[in-house]
């Protein structure tokens, strides 16, 4: 099979993966807390304003209706309302995206500083007890999963060196 071949049928695997996930992240969201109850369980909101969001977003249709829906709204780029927050879910995202942004951003700069300094030095002292003291770092913090590698800086910066 030519490299052609395999990307088109990955891309073409990809829509019902993309159809599978959604209906479990769809199905997970409205059984573990149904945007009827957080409405109901959100001191914010009184019952004109809690009654007139659930007839808005559709929340008495039948299940498969309010996913076709949903997913006709996801296409369209509209990602639906915060019952919890009382706002578009665009708002939300805009604004905690530019902090990753941010955050991402510095972090590139920092680990390519250390990476570029690192290379060097081990470039010099190559063989070396410091080279090899480089190279297993950089292998642990390579093969470390993120999650856990995360956990541990928390755990030293936040929690030892504080």
């Amino acid at each position: 099979m030519g490299l052609k071949a395999h990307v088109i049928k990955s891309l073409l695997l990809t829509i019902p993966k993309f159809f599978l996930i959604s209906i479990i992240i769809f199905t997970l969201v409205n059984l573990g807390d149904p945007p009827a109850r957080t409405l109901e369980n959100n001191p914010d909101t009184d019952t004109e304003i809690r009654n007139r969001l659930i007839d808005e977003l559709g929340l008495e249709r039948p299940f498969l209706i309010r996913y076709f829906i949903w997913i006709g709204s996801l296409f369209r780029g509209d990602l639906g309302y915060s019952c919890k927050y009382l706002q578009p879910v665009i708002n939300l995202v805009g604004y905690r995206l530019s902090r990753t942004l941010e955050l991402l951003l510095l972090s590139q700069v920092i680990a390519t500083f250390f990476a570029i300094v690192l290379g060097v030095f081990s470039a010099v002292k190559q063989h070396s007890l410091a080279d090899s003291s480089t190279k297993a770092i950089a292998l642990i913090g390579y093969s470390a999963p993120n999650f856990w590698l995360a956990l541990m800086c928390i755990i030293v910066f936040a929690g030892m060196l504080s």
